[in-house]
């Protein structure tokens, strides 16, 4: 993969492990004090970043405020035990590395848990272990692991620790015979990763790999407020949704939320998923884990819940959004991504054999009616992910605008600067949509004055133009970047 990304301004709205196994009883060694982005990193000081990493089939996304505050959603891995340079964990460090501009261990102001899934946050080791595993979160937060440290790690809440054995030791058994030392509080289907997870977030302060995050994780529950999430003035984070928060199931009454293990068809993992909105001036940015957008009932004996709608209110119209579910068919329903109505998108997906990411999806981003007009510009982590859907037909990937790797978002005044770092050839354009906090277009017939920096991007502007015409027939594209689409 090409580390040096190229450049393709889109916007107008303000955007352009080894881990050891520890010893009970062990004293923890000192937290780890990591350095913070510094301004010879790469991040675009003064702006609101976001980089989604080419995690294959997971997700990993970094935001980075304009004075280099940093949160840090999920970073999954595609097995389990994988170890060491092979992990996502490892790769993933070293380009956070890059962007912030720090040879060492870095300091993350957040990390987040969007939910328990492998392909989210890794794999946990555990201190009764006999082999050397760990990866994902904990392989990056770990002393063992890449000894990043951070100032708050947030995470639903699913369960807590309970010392059912009382030996002051957190078990997790074996996935034949799990043990019984998770307290569920909003979960239904469960798993080693989710048990393991718990036991290093909740386990006892003497576990020598807690030492980064002891102190430092917060539980998101039902019964409070959610936390503000500071990243710099001039920056919003708002949690828009935790632990299905309520969502009520199928039958209208039963909430989504709560302890459901053990059921027959207990809710999806994904249900419980943490939806985030990050706003600078006019522009926003909606993500939200594997949130799912209907209901439904899977072969393998749980429940999909229509979250997504409980989010909509919350989000509104945004100018950017992260695919839930990896571009799912059972989530981005119709009505959600018209009530977010995002000039741009991104699918995380990689090689899979789940139909990621849907046609319906796909065909919704293309033509959905925005600020811009219509139709969403798609970024992808890998193209193709899956080459086919379930019924058999050909995955289209029509209009994507990459075909493999990473890729970075950052406002820029008035453009929106997007990155990939699989397509050189990085050049500048501008969007349609209106740079206002009202986003309402001039009146019609009223050419906006560009300014020196618009008129100098002039001749870029029609090669866009040009190619988006091609893309959208339908859609009058405008002689200049900001006069009235009609």
């Amino acid at each position: 993969m090409d580390s040096q990304p190229w450049r393709r301004t889109l916007g107008a709205i303000g955007l352009v492990v080894v881990a050891v196994a520890s010893l009970t009883g062990v004293a923890p060694p000192a937290e780890a004090v990591g350095s913070a982005c510094s301004t010879s990193g790469t991040w675009r000081q003064g702006e609101l970043n976001v980089y989604w990493f080419d995690v294959e089939q997971g997700d990993a996304q970094l935001v980075v405020g304009p004075t280099g505050k940093t949160m840090l959603i999920d970073l999954g891995e595609t097995a389990w035990n994988s170890t060491g340079t092979s992990t996502m964990a490892s790769k993933v460090a070293s380009k956070i590395r890059a962007i912030c501009g720090v040879s060492g261990p870095v300091h993350l102001d957040y990390v987040m848990a969007s939910h328990h899934h492998l392909d989210h946050i890794g794999y946990a080791a555990n201190p009764n272990d006999t082999s050397t595993v760990g990866n994902g979160i904990y392989r990056l937060l770990t002393p063992g692991g890449e000894n990043f440290s951070v100032g708050t790690v947030l995470d639903r809440d699913a369960g807590t620790w309970t010392d059912a054995n009382g030996d002051s030791d957190c078990d997790v058994g074996t996935s034949a015979s799990p043990a019984p030392e998770t307290e569920w509080r909003n979960a239904g289907t469960v798993s080693q990763t989710a048990r393991r997870w718990n036991c290093w977030l909740y386990g006892p302060a003497s576990q020598a790999d807690r030492a980064n995050i002891n102190g430092h994780v917060v539980r998101l529950g039902n019964s409070s407020p959610w936390p503000a999430i500071d990243l710099g003035a001039g920056v919003t984070a708002s949690i828009v949704q935790a632990n299905a928060k309520g969502v009520v199931q199928i039958d209208g009454v039963t909430p989504v939320s709560g302890n459901h293990v053990g059921e027959p068809t207990p809710p999806s993992e994904n249900d419980y998923s943490i939806g985030v909105k990050f706003t600078r001036g006019a522009f926003e940015y909606a993500t939200a884990g594997d949130s799912d957008g209907e209901y439904d009932t899977s072969g393998f004996g749980y429940t999909y819940n229509d979250i997504e709608q409980s989010m909509i209110a919350g989000f509104g119209n945004v100018e950017t959004m992260r695919a839930n579910h990896h571009g799912s068919l059972h989530s981005s329903k119709s009505t959600y991504v018209k009530a977010l109505a995002p000039e741009t998108a991104f699918i995380s997906c990689g090689a899979n054999s789940y139909g990621h990411p849907g046609n319906r999806v796909l065909d919704a981003l293309r033509t959905v009616p925005n600020e811009r007009g219509a139709g969403a510009d798609i970024y992808l982590a890998n193209r193709p992910c899956d080459p086919q859907q379930s019924d058999g037909t050909a995955t289209d990937y029509a209009g994507a605008l990459n075909s493999d790797g990473d890729v970075r978002l950052a406002t820029v005044g008035h453009p929106c600067l997007v990155c990939s770092s699989a397509t050189p050839g990085c050049r500048e354009s501008t969007r349609t949509s209106p740079p206002n906090a009202s986003r309402q277009p001039p009146p019609r017939g009223k050419q906006p004055k560009l300014s020196p920096t618009q008129a100098s991007r002039a001749g870029t502007w029609r090669d866009v133009r040009k190619a988006m015409a091609g893309r959208y027939p339908k859609h009058r594209w405008p002689e200049h970047p900001r006069s009235p689409t009609g």
